[in-house]
């Protein structure tokens, strides 16, 4: 089992590299993407040509993550540790413009309250390329589409801006959702995953991801890897995990080794996953 484990991911975790690390196991998880890939290096495109690399394991693959830290368009995250969902996003911008677009999802909802104020055009998301999902303590969602109507429905009501003056009762009547297009590669971000000290934040996506199939606004998807982040105040170092799906359970990444993780062990550490990413079927 070891070579499938090692096989499924490019990349050890290993001190402030660990989030760019994970950044890039993510893109190489997508079956199709990679297929995508030109066999070779073409100098079209230093990211792509870069992903070849260490797709291909040549003697560069190693250090794709730094290699691509040092280019100057990600110079943000040149030194020290960051948001892996944040370096994501920006490798993703940065892929040829038909791979960016099987990233992309298009929904929208319609909200009106008992007062009769109406707004269109209500994006799910403020990333065009990820799904935002927040978590209420006492929201009763059992779905995706669920926890982003009541993060939805709880800002329609909050928001001045979205009432006219006037208004009695700022409450959601209905909301509607438009979907447009949904993406052939999904990459959630729950908003609140970590543990701070002892207190566990509400628990996002356990109760709603029963299956590694999962269907999310009418598109059927399989769960393919994630980024989990091992907490100091777990007894961890406080760096990001690689998660890769492969058939028995899970190839996971840490600081010191990869290592085998069942499907339980997945869905009982889901509440400090902070990427989690699925292909369409």
């Amino acid at each position: 089992q070891q070579p499938l484990l090692l096989d499924a991911l490019r990349f050890a975790n290993s001190g402030t590299d660990s989030f760019a690390n994970a950044a890039v196991n993510v893109l190489l998880s997508f079956n199709r993407l990679v297929e995508d890939f030109p066999y070779r290096p073409t100098g079209a495109n230093i990211v792509v040509d870069l992903l070849i690399e260490a797709l291909h394991r040549r003697q560069i693959g190693p250090f794709v993550p730094k290699n691509l830290r040092a280019l100057a368009r990600f110079s943000a995250f040149a030194q020290g540790q960051h948001d892996p969902a944040e370096f994501l996003k920006e490798v993703i911008l940065s892929l040829d413009e038909a791979m960016m677009e099987d990233f992309l999802f298009d929904v929208e909802y319609t909200a009106e309250c008992v007062s009769g104020c109406k707004k269109s055009g209500i994006k799910v998301s403020a990333e065009d390329y990820m799904l935002v999902v927040s978590s209420f303590e006492n929201s009763s969602a059992m779905t995706i589409e669920e926890h982003v109507k009541a993060g939805l429905e709880a800002n329609f009501n909050s928001s001045p801006f979205d009432h006219s003056a006037d208004c009695s009762k700022r409450e959601v009547k209905k909301m509607q959702a438009i979907v447009r297009k949904m993406p052939r590669y999904l990459i959630i971000t729950p908003q609140t995953f970590t543990k701070v000290l002892n207190a566990s934040q509400p628990d996002l996506l356990r109760n709603v991801i029963y299956n590694d199939e999962i269907t999310i606004y009418g598109r059927r998807y399989e769960i393919v890897s994630a980024i989990h982040y091992a907490s100091l105040y777990e007894g961890g170092s406080g760096h990001y995990e690689s998660w890769r799906k492969i058939p028995e359970g899970w190839s996971v990444a840490d600081e010191h080794h990869v290592y085998f993780q069942s499907h339980v062990d997945f869905r009982e550490k889901m509440l400090d996953f902070c990427v989690i990413a699925f292909e369409a079927i």
